[in-house]
Protein backbone atom coordinates (compact mmCIF):
# COMPACT_ATOMS: atom_id res chain seq x y z
CA UNK A 1 0.00 0.00 0.00
CA UNK A 2 2.76 2.29 0.93
CA UNK A 3 4.14 1.46 -2.39
CA UNK A 4 1.21 2.67 -4.76
CA UNK A 5 0.42 5.58 -2.44
CA UNK A 6 4.39 6.67 -2.83
CA UNK A 7 3.98 5.90 -6.93
CA UNK A 8 0.84 7.77 -7.23
CA UNK A 9 2.32 11.15 -5.50
CA UNK A 10 5.32 10.74 -7.97
CA UNK A 11 3.37 10.27 -11.06
CA UNK A 12 1.21 13.67 -9.61
CA UNK A 13 3.94 15.68 -9.41
CA UNK A 14 4.45 15.09 -13.01
CA UNK A 15 1.64 16.99 -14.10
CA UNK A 16 1.31 19.44 -11.11
CA UNK A 17 5.09 20.45 -11.42
CA UNK A 18 7.43 21.85 -14.02
CA UNK A 19 7.16 18.82 -16.77
CA UNK A 20 10.67 17.06 -16.37
CA UNK A 21 11.60 15.31 -19.94
CA UNK A 22 12.46 11.99 -17.68
CA UNK A 23 8.90 11.73 -17.07
CA UNK A 24 7.79 11.21 -19.93
CA UNK A 25 7.30 9.04 -23.19
CA UNK A 26 7.97 10.16 -26.41
CA UNK A 27 4.92 9.16 -29.02
CA UNK A 28 4.32 9.60 -33.04
CA UNK A 29 1.51 8.89 -35.04
CA UNK A 30 0.97 9.41 -39.03
CA UNK A 31 0.58 13.35 -37.88
CA UNK A 32 2.99 14.47 -35.30
CA UNK A 33 5.07 13.56 -32.28
CA UNK A 34 3.81 14.47 -28.73
CA UNK A 35 4.40 13.03 -25.51
CA UNK A 36 2.69 10.85 -22.57
CA UNK A 37 3.30 11.35 -19.01
CA UNK A 38 4.65 7.60 -17.83
CA UNK A 39 2.31 7.46 -15.00
CA UNK A 40 -0.94 8.99 -13.97
CA UNK A 41 -1.84 12.22 -12.17
CA UNK A 42 -5.01 13.82 -10.81
CA UNK A 43 -6.75 11.53 -8.71
CA UNK A 44 -9.98 11.77 -7.12
CA UNK A 45 -10.62 15.24 -9.10
CA UNK A 46 -14.08 15.99 -11.50
CA UNK A 47 -13.22 15.64 -15.53
CA UNK A 48 -13.59 19.15 -15.48
CA UNK A 49 -10.95 20.15 -12.74
CA UNK A 50 -8.93 17.57 -14.30
CA UNK A 51 -9.51 19.11 -17.49
CA UNK A 52 -8.23 22.59 -16.58
CA UNK A 53 -5.42 21.50 -14.47
CA UNK A 54 -4.01 19.63 -17.47
CA UNK A 55 -4.64 23.25 -19.38
CA UNK A 56 -2.49 25.39 -17.01
CA UNK A 57 0.21 22.39 -18.10
CA UNK A 58 -0.90 22.94 -22.00
CA UNK A 59 -1.65 19.18 -21.93
CA UNK A 60 -4.93 17.38 -22.75
CA UNK A 61 -5.77 14.25 -21.86
CA UNK A 62 -4.60 11.54 -23.09
CA UNK A 63 -7.10 9.47 -26.32
CA UNK A 64 -7.89 5.80 -26.27
CA UNK A 65 -5.89 5.61 -29.42
CA UNK A 66 -2.93 6.89 -27.68
CA UNK A 67 -3.66 4.59 -24.71
CA UNK A 68 -3.43 2.01 -27.37
CA UNK A 69 -0.27 2.90 -29.13
CA UNK A 70 1.65 3.09 -25.97
CA UNK A 71 0.65 -0.29 -24.96
CA UNK A 72 1.42 -1.84 -28.40
CA UNK A 73 4.94 0.40 -28.44
CA UNK A 74 5.40 -0.78 -24.40
CA UNK A 75 5.01 -4.80 -25.58
CA UNK A 76 6.98 -4.32 -29.16
CA UNK A 77 10.83 -5.05 -28.86
CA UNK A 78 11.66 -1.76 -30.53
CA UNK A 79 13.35 0.70 -28.56
CA UNK A 80 11.16 3.59 -26.33
CA UNK A 81 12.58 6.93 -25.42
CA UNK A 82 11.73 9.44 -23.10
CA UNK A 83 11.20 13.28 -23.41
CA UNK A 84 15.45 13.65 -23.41
CA UNK A 85 15.13 11.18 -25.88
CA UNK A 86 17.18 8.65 -24.01
CA UNK A 87 16.36 5.04 -24.69
CA UNK A 88 14.94 2.89 -21.50
CA UNK A 89 15.00 -0.93 -21.75
CA UNK A 90 13.00 -3.69 -21.24
CA UNK A 91 12.70 -3.57 -16.87
CA UNK A 92 11.14 0.09 -17.53
CA UNK A 93 8.83 -1.14 -20.05
CA UNK A 94 7.73 -3.79 -18.25
CA UNK A 95 6.98 -1.91 -15.02
CA UNK A 96 4.89 0.87 -16.71
CA UNK A 97 2.97 -2.54 -18.64
CA UNK A 98 2.58 -3.46 -15.15
CA UNK A 99 1.24 -0.19 -13.59
CA UNK A 100 -1.13 0.33 -16.54
CA UNK A 101 -2.85 -3.09 -15.90
CA UNK A 102 -2.13 -2.79 -12.56
CA UNK A 103 -0.22 -6.83 -12.29
CA UNK A 104 -0.39 -7.54 -8.66
CA UNK A 105 -1.69 -4.07 -7.76
CA UNK A 106 -4.76 -2.25 -6.86
CA UNK A 107 -7.54 -1.14 -9.37
CA UNK A 108 -7.30 2.18 -11.12
CA UNK A 109 -8.80 3.57 -13.54
CA UNK A 110 -7.56 6.93 -16.19
CA UNK A 111 -9.75 9.49 -18.22
CA UNK A 112 -9.37 9.27 -21.83
CA UNK A 113 -10.10 12.62 -23.96
CA UNK A 114 -12.69 10.84 -26.15
CA UNK A 115 -16.64 11.84 -25.68
CA UNK A 116 -19.25 10.45 -26.99
CA UNK A 117 -22.94 11.35 -28.15
CA UNK A 118 -26.21 10.61 -30.27
CA UNK A 119 -28.16 13.21 -32.19
CA UNK A 120 -30.88 11.49 -34.70
CA UNK A 121 -29.86 8.54 -33.68
CA UNK A 122 -26.26 8.55 -35.20
CA UNK A 123 -23.18 7.98 -33.14
CA UNK A 124 -20.74 11.31 -32.68
CA UNK A 125 -17.21 11.17 -30.90
CA UNK A 126 -15.24 14.51 -29.71
CA UNK A 127 -11.59 13.50 -30.22
CA UNK A 128 -7.57 14.64 -31.10
CA UNK A 129 -8.09 17.68 -28.41
CA UNK A 130 -5.46 20.08 -28.62
CA UNK A 131 -4.69 23.23 -26.41
CA UNK A 132 -3.94 26.29 -28.85
CA UNK A 133 -4.40 29.86 -27.82
CA UNK A 134 -5.64 29.67 -24.28
CA UNK A 135 -8.23 27.20 -25.36
CA UNK A 136 -9.51 23.51 -26.11
CA UNK A 137 -9.77 22.30 -30.10
CA UNK A 138 -10.92 19.02 -31.22
CA UNK A 139 -12.80 17.18 -33.69
CA UNK A 140 -16.58 16.13 -33.88
CA UNK A 141 -16.43 12.54 -36.04
CA UNK A 142 -19.78 10.64 -36.83
CA UNK A 143 -18.66 7.02 -35.66
CA UNK A 144 -19.97 3.73 -36.20
CA UNK A 145 -19.53 1.75 -33.13
CA UNK A 146 -19.78 -1.69 -32.17
CA UNK A 147 -23.24 -1.72 -30.19
CA UNK A 148 -22.43 -4.49 -28.23
CA UNK A 149 -20.37 -4.88 -25.21
CA UNK A 150 -17.52 -8.31 -25.03
CA UNK A 151 -14.03 -8.78 -25.59
CA UNK A 152 -11.75 -7.15 -27.70
CA UNK A 153 -8.28 -7.12 -28.84
CA UNK A 154 -6.11 -3.83 -28.48
CA UNK A 155 -4.56 -4.57 -31.44
CA UNK A 156 -8.10 -4.45 -33.58
CA UNK A 157 -8.88 -1.06 -32.83
CA UNK A 158 -9.15 1.55 -35.50
CA UNK A 159 -7.78 4.79 -35.93
CA UNK A 160 -9.85 6.82 -33.65
CA UNK A 161 -9.15 3.61 -31.00
CA UNK A 162 -12.35 1.69 -31.11
CA UNK A 163 -12.76 -1.82 -31.75
CA UNK A 164 -13.13 -3.59 -35.33
CA UNK A 165 -14.53 -6.29 -34.19
CA UNK A 166 -15.63 -8.41 -30.62
CA UNK A 167 -14.47 -12.02 -29.57
CA UNK A 168 -10.35 -12.17 -29.62
CA UNK A 169 -8.82 -10.62 -27.00
CA UNK A 170 -8.99 -10.20 -23.49
CA UNK A 171 -9.78 -6.76 -22.79
CA UNK A 172 -13.20 -5.85 -21.93
CA UNK A 173 -15.40 -3.34 -23.94
CA UNK A 174 -18.57 -1.53 -23.09
CA UNK A 175 -19.81 0.51 -26.35
CA UNK A 176 -20.26 4.33 -26.08
CA UNK A 177 -23.91 5.62 -24.69
CA UNK A 178 -25.32 9.34 -25.13
CA UNK A 179 -23.23 12.42 -23.55
CA UNK A 180 -20.71 9.24 -22.19
CA UNK A 181 -16.99 9.46 -22.07
CA UNK A 182 -14.24 6.69 -22.03
CA UNK A 183 -12.26 5.30 -19.44
CA UNK A 184 -9.68 2.85 -18.85
CA UNK A 185 -9.83 0.52 -15.77
CA UNK A 186 -7.63 -2.17 -14.68
CA UNK A 187 -6.72 -4.43 -11.79
CA UNK A 188 -4.82 -7.34 -11.30
CA UNK A 189 -6.16 -9.78 -13.97
CA UNK A 190 -8.52 -7.78 -15.74
CA UNK A 191 -9.05 -4.62 -17.78
CA UNK A 192 -11.62 -2.79 -19.20
CA UNK A 193 -12.41 -0.15 -21.85
CA UNK A 194 -15.22 1.46 -20.80
CA UNK A 195 -16.98 4.17 -23.55
CA UNK A 196 -20.13 4.32 -21.31
CA UNK A 197 -19.23 6.51 -18.04
CA UNK A 198 -20.72 9.46 -17.21
CA UNK A 199 -18.12 12.60 -17.37
CA UNK A 200 -19.50 13.86 -13.71
CA UNK A 201 -18.15 10.62 -11.91
CA UNK A 202 -15.40 10.93 -9.65
CA UNK A 203 -13.04 8.54 -7.80
CA UNK A 204 -9.82 8.69 -5.36
CA UNK A 205 -8.47 5.92 -7.58
CA UNK A 206 -9.26 7.56 -10.90
CA UNK A 207 -6.47 9.74 -12.25
CA UNK A 208 -5.52 10.87 -16.06
CA UNK A 209 -2.85 10.48 -18.38
CA UNK A 210 -1.67 13.87 -19.97
CA UNK A 211 -0.46 14.21 -23.61
CA UNK A 212 2.04 17.12 -24.59
CA UNK A 213 2.39 18.30 -27.72
CA UNK A 214 6.32 17.93 -28.45
CA UNK A 215 5.82 21.61 -29.81
CA UNK A 216 5.26 22.77 -25.88
CA UNK A 217 9.82 22.61 -25.25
Amino acid sequence: MVKNRFIKFLFFKIVVNPIEKSKLILMENEDYEYYLTKGIALFGLTRDRQNQALRERNAVMCEIRDLADLIIKLESRGKIFDGNKKWFGTNEKKFLLDDIFRVGMLWQAENLGNEFYIENNNYFMKHNYQFKNGRNSYLTTEIFPILNNGKINIKNLDKYGLPSKLGDGDLDYYHPQNKSVARFFAYSDRAYLNCNWDPASSDAELGVRAKIFKKFN
